[in-house]
């Protein structure tokens, strides 16, 4: 929690991605298996979903950036003790990961209430009957995208010039 606005920011993006794709998916979920619907809501349904997607790409991305650019020095260290690009990538990396789990704990609360209110709107369903499928479709939707973020950013971490973050002078 050394970086905690960070850590906060990624935290309620990934929840709010959770509970957007818990709902469009439950709603998607509704009309595919449950007859609910029409083509319409299932479109609606698909749109929220990739918007959800979207929302924890970019939001991962954007703050994960930010926070590598913020400690070129950190890393720039590590490497001239010698770690390998493996090493110092994991090292961000677990942070991603563990600010991700987080937000998916957080989402599932997130994704409770938001089918609540999708179903008192439908005047229909109840979270009892909410298909497996919503609930592990959307930590593997955010886990995909995280990894996704990832792999991006490795060549970024990996390329941080040591000599001129060392000597910079703050």
């Amino acid at each position: 929690l050394r970086y905690f606005n960070r850590f906060l920011m990624t935290v309620i993006a990934v929840a709010a991605s959770i509970g957007l794709i818990m709902a469009g998916t439950e709603l998607l979920d509704l009309c595919l298996f449950g007859n609910f619907g029409n083509q319409s809501i299932a479109w609606l349904a698909v749109v929220v979903v990739v918007f959800a997607a979207l929302l924890t790409f970019t939001a991962i991305y954007t703050i994960t950036n930010i926070s590598v650019s913020e400690r070129e020095r950190e890393i720039a260290t590590l490497m001239v003790l010698g770690y390998h690009d493996g090493e110092v990538c994991g090292y961000i990396y677990r942070e991603i990961y563990i600010d991700a789990a987080i937000g998916i704990v957080f989402g599932y609360g997130a994704g409770v209430l938001l089918m609540n209110v999708l179903f008192n709107i439908m005047e229909s369903g109840s979270i009892s009957t909410v298909s497996w499928r919503v609930w592990l479709a959307a930590p593997i939707l955010v886990l995909i995208f995280t990894t996704i973020v990832a792999l991006c950013l490795r060549k970024r971490i990996t390329s941080v010039d040591m000599n001129a973050s060392l000597k910079a002078v703050e």
